[in-house]
């Protein structure tokens, strides 16, 4: 099977499109998430151009992956993975919700396969990383608090 971004993005429409094929677009959807290729083709799949149901499947992907495929990540990449979805996170802050909770989803997995060995203290890292290296963040969030509390 030739998992790669054009196809995956194809099956994503063909899956929310055509409801009479949908069980084997789900199985072939979900046979690219397990592949060895999903590690390269979901942070392909979150490009901004991309619509949203394909990001959310890339989200969605690097969940699985680093959930239940974690023995595949060469421990050398843990810090290159971990930075590669730091970014990720910050280019969806606001938004599609749906996909950056996936993306968040996906660091707490991280940050629970990497504690006390490779990551000793997650929270309090990704704490200090929000408040102080991320200024544009601040922004970006208080225009969503103050359009929620309206």
């Amino acid at each position: 099977m030739d998992f790669n971004t054009s196809n995956i993005e194809q099956a994503v429409k063909q899956f929310y499109c055509n409801t009479s094929l949908q069980n084997e677009v789900h199985q072939w959807l979900t046979a690219a998430q397990i592949s060895p290729n999903a590690w390269s083709f979901s942070w392909e799949i979150l490009a901004q151009d991309k619509s949203v149901e394909v990001q959310f499947f890339g989200a969605s992907t690097l969940h699985v992956k680093i959930s239940r495929y974690w023995g595949e990540v060469p421990a050398d990449q843990y810090d290159s993975l971990k930075s590669k979805l730091l970014e990720k996170i910050i280019t969806f802050a606001t938004g599609p919700k749906m996909v950056l909770t996936r993306l968040c989803v996906s660091l707490a997995s991280l940050a629970l396969h990497m504690m006390t060995e490779h990551w000793a203290n997650p929270v309090q890292t990704l704490i200090g990383t929000f408040q102080s290296d991320m200024p544009n963040i601040d922004a970006k969030f208080s225009y969503v608090s103050k359009t929620t509390k309206d």
